[in-house]
């Protein structure tokens, strides 16, 4: 305990500060904006305020003197509006650890690249000083970025926090080169978290590529993103890397020639998390509508995986073995529910029903699982699962306890335990029921949807019919 010498002292030093030196604000706060009064161009950041000094009154004309000016600890706060030309692009923290974020959130503020595809690469912003997870970007429409990788943003040996942010309609450039056309990591551990990634385009990685990362891609929507001819990984790519991917909601990636993962690809990866997510209405041409996995093995745990086109729900090649437990793999067109490459993974708890070509090919180890048509294996069925319509979606289980007038076979059907909160990555946390009452006892088979509320895009509600 201090001694109330020190406190007194202490005490005494915080009202000197306070008195004598200026607000907290104006030391840490540095502001952006082209609509101050006295600016002789507004909107153009080629003529300043002549008294622009970053306060509120006289912010700065472009987010990169912001940041420039800021030191670590700092926030630069940008005001609404769109943001083009240089300064406003190709943001670069220069391994300083600061908060650059808007004012009132993506819609409202936008940073227009303005790339020109190779003769005028740009991109939003730039990481490759080791900045970490201090390092913030939040709140930004990333939009029109050109460059490969990463034409929205690109973190190389660094890990900044990527959250609350729209990143749209980039490109990456570059046969085989072309990777990551929203977010592209590169030995990187970054925190990509609540952000809409979509219609972006790349050859790999439309909406986020990976390569020798370890990066934590939670609570994010990828949709709508683009690979392009032989390429893969349309909404999120894996190469090498060891991520922890988690209630996403995966929709409407599709592939413009013949590739491999419309949802997800995974290549090289062995200890990756897949769980909690949604990964509807992917398209892959070749193999994994919903996942591809290439000499990969990760845990791919309560997923929805339903309405995926071609290539079907799971594909694993020959040196791929998944753990594959507790998923609802459903109705996926053009393909089976899972497709084993000459590879055994483990399935367990899982639903694996009404797939076009069939629930599975191949040798799998399946038990405790609903298998349409029937499938060997301890604890296995073949029972109608009865889903029903519940507050985020298709595929609750009916059950009596929940008002329905029947109960599923898949309830307490599985193996194990739910153990209840705090639930770590990879654990299953949610309910079956369509009152939200959460799974207790033994396990349902199949997905979890989770207890509070998920976002759903417009235009994906989980109503529609699969």
């Amino acid at each position: 305990m201090k001694s109330l010498f020190i406190s007194i002292i202490s005490a005494s030093l915080i009202c000197f500060l306070f008195v004598c030196s200026p607000p907290i604000e104006a030391q840490t706060t540095r502001h952006v904006g082209d609509d101050a009064p006295g600016d002789p161009g507004p909107g153009d950041p080629s003529v300043s305020d002549p008294l622009e000094d970053g306060s509120a009154a006289h912010p700065f004309d472009s987010i990169q003197e912001g940041i420039d000016a800021a030191v670590n600890g700092d926030t630069v706060l940008v005001a609404d509006g769109t943001y083009t030309g240089n300064g406003n692009r190709d943001l670069d923290f220069n391994g300083k650890a600061i908060t650059v974020k808007s004012v009132n959130g993506a819609e409202s503020c936008i940073i227009d690249c303005e790339g020109g595809g190779t003769a005028d690469p740009h991109r939003g912003f730039y990481f490759h000083t080791a900045e970490g997870r201090d390092s913030i970007v939040s709140g930004f429409t990333i939009r029109n970025g050109t460059h490969s990788p990463g034409a929205g943003i690109y973190c190389d040996s660094a890990s900044p926090t990527i959250t609350r942010n729209i990143i749209t309609g980039n490109s990456g450039f570059g046969f085989f080169s072309s990777w990551g056309g929203g977010i592209s990591l590169s030995e990187s551990s970054a925190p990509i978290t609540h952000n809409i990634v979509s219609e972006n385009v790349a050859f790999f990685g439309a909406g986020i590529f990976a390569s020798s990362s370890s990066p934590l891609i939670a609570h994010n929507t990828i949709t709508g993103n683009i690979t392009q001819d032989d390429g893969g990984g349309c909404g999120i790519f894996l190469v090498n890397s060891t991520a922890v991917v988690t209630d996403n909601t995966i929709s409407k990636n599709h592939n413009l020639g013949n590739s491999a993962g419309g949802g997800i690809a995974l290549s090289g990866d062995v200890s990756s998390i897949i769980t909690n997510n949604i990964i509807r209405k992917n398209w892959a041409s070749a193999s994994g509508g919903g996942i591809f996995c290439s000499a990969s093995s990760p845990t791919i745990m309560n997923n929805l995986i339903a309405g995926n086109g071609d290539g079907g729900g799971i594909f694993c090649d020959s040196s791929s073995t998944p753990l594959i437990a507790s998923n609802t793999i459903a109705f996926n067109q053009i393909g089976a529910g899972i497709e084993c490459d000459g590879s055994v993974p483990t399935v367990v708890n899982s639903i694996v029903w009404g797939n076009a070509s069939g629930e599975i090919i191949g040798s799998p180890a399946v038990t405790y699982s609903d298998i349409q048509d029937g499938y060997t294996g301890t604890g296995n069925i073949n029972e109608d699962p009865l889903f029903v319509k519940g507050p985020l979606g298709t595929y609750y289980l009916s059950q009596i306890a929940a008002g329905q007038a029947s109960e599923s076979p898949c309830v307490d059907a599985g193996t194990g335990v739910m153990t209840g909160p705090p639930y770590l990555p990879g654990q299953l946390a949610g309910t079956t029921r369509t009152d939200i009452v959460p799974d207790s006892g033994t396990i349902d088979m199949g997905y979890h949807y989770p207890l509070i509320g998920l976002k759903i895009p417009s235009g994906l509600l989980l109503e529609e019919v699969p």
